[in-house]
């Protein structure tokens, strides 16, 4: 009797413990709003579903943002990574997430990711790690992925003439050295 209930004891402690340090809970999040001039709109582009861009808009992966001429907004991603985007543009958010690391008391981050598309415009980007954390964040245009691997800021415009620059850039990006 003392070894069935010792056992189930261990057992239950075994499954506290292992159910209280899990790798990581991975959770959508939305990008915090922090200026908008003129006329900027958000949400669903294939459904031609929008709204107007106030300071308590949650701009989720999936949402078209789109800014008149004149117009700009200045969007927070995750931590770390921030976007300004000019007149007459429009960005897709294509990845928003950060994952905690499960354990309760220490509140850490594990990931963050976050990924927009440039549909057309200009777009001016800052991204900083931070801290130890692993953080992921790129811009993609019709051809080009960039996706820095330490603290940069960019400005990123498309246009028909100017997509062998980018190309150019991203080459160069990669052949970058720190020292």
């Amino acid at each position: 009797m003392r070894r069935v209930l010792f056992c189930s004891v261990l057992t239950l402690c075994f499954c506290l413990l292992e159910n209280g340090c899990s790798k990581g809970i991975t959770r959508a999040t939305a990008a915090t709003v922090f200026f908008a001039t003129g006329n900027v709109v958000f949400g669903n582009a294939e459904r031609n579903d929008f709204q107007p861009v106030t300071s308590k808009s949650k701009i989720h992966a999936g949402d078209t943002v789109r800014t008149s001429n004149g117009a700009s907004i200045n969007l927070a991603l995750i931590p770390g990574a921030f976007v300004q985007l000019s007149g007459n543009s429009e960005i897709k958010i294509q990845d928003l997430r950060l994952t905690k690391d499960g354990n309760e008391t220490a509140g850490g981050v594990l990931d963050r990711r976050a990924s927009v598309r440039l549909n057309r415009g200009r777009i001016v980007s800052l991204f900083s790690q931070g801290d130890k954390n692993a953080s992921e964040f790129s811009v993609t245009t019709g051809q080009v992925t960039l996706s820095p691997d330490s603290d940069w800021q960019m400005d990123i415009k498309t246009a028909l003439d100017v997509e062998p620059e980018l190309l150019n850039q991203a080459a160069g990006w990669q052949n970058r050295r720190v020292f």
